[in-house]
């Protein structure tokens, strides 16, 4: 559930941000104005599902090698019946403790968050933050036209 919840902390960021790490930059002064609709217009939702759901589904494939073939069958079948009403529960409830967080303004975790670093990796830019309740993360912005969305965040 951890591994979830850090991954759905995939946000995305826009407006007139030339970087990713200016995105991330105005995500978190959003954050530190409370203002989650504001900080929440900056997160590709579908893009970080999609990223969530293709990992569970890598893992899973991993999990499932060494079981015979009917096992595995019946195994892959249960995982896909239950695991995209799981991960958008998962979401949901990340981005409400978000909500949450983002609603104390300038004490808020998120208003804390500091960028470590940057890379850029195929087209995107992965940025280092850290704070305090999450500690170290990276999130994955890409650009989407003239905007760049976090599109997922892991360790």
């Amino acid at each position: 559930m951890r591994f979830v919840l850090l991954a759905l902390v995939v946000l995305g960021a826009g407006g007139c941000a030339k970087h990713g790490v200016d995105a991330v930059k105005a995500m978190r002064a959003r954050a530190c104005a409370g203002d989650a609709a504001g900080f929440f217009d900056h997160v590709d939702r579908q893009e970080m599902i999609r990223l969530i759901r293709a990992q569970a589904e890598q893992k899973a494939e991993v999990a499932f090698a060494d079981l015979d073939p009917v096992a595995r069958a019946a195994k892959r079948e249960n995982f896909r019946a239950h695991v995209d009403s799981s991960i958008t529960t998962s979401v949901n409830d990340t981005f409400t403790v978000w909500a949450y967080d983002i609603k104390q303004g300038s004490t808020s975790d998120l208003c804390g968050m500091s960028i470590m670093e940057s890379s850029e990796v195929d087209g995107a830019v992965d940025v280092h933050v850290r704070s305090l309740a999450a500690g170290d993360r990276h999130w994955r912005m890409t650009r989407h036209e003239d905007r760049w969305l976090l599109a997922g965040v892991g360790p």
